[in-house]
């Protein structure tokens, strides 16, 4: 991630990754769990998968958390994940 972006850029880049990750993997298990060849995936979207961009983005912000959390760091530093 660039260095010096603002919370809200920081929010609305983490939320596009987060998206991009979700569509990944819809991608993944509607092709019976096998990638999507590269030069598939460059493609423009149709006007109904930009619908479903639209819909899973809009899943994403309704169901997401009401105040923020920390997530575990994991590593060779970090033994306590160990322990949990």
């Amino acid at each position: 991630m660039p260095l010096g972006l603002s919370s809200s850029k920081r929010r609305r880049y983490h939320f596009k990754r987060a998206l991009h990750v979700i569509v990944m993997a819809l991608n993944f298990w509607w092709s019976n769990n096998s990638f999507i060849p590269l030069e598939l995936l460059g493609r423009i979207p149709s006007p109904s998968q930009l619908r479903m961009f639209r819909r899973v983005a809009s899943l994403m912000l309704a169901d997401g958390p009401v105040e923020p959390f920390e997530v575990l760091q994991s590593g060779r530093r970090f033994h306590f994940l160990t322990a949990c």
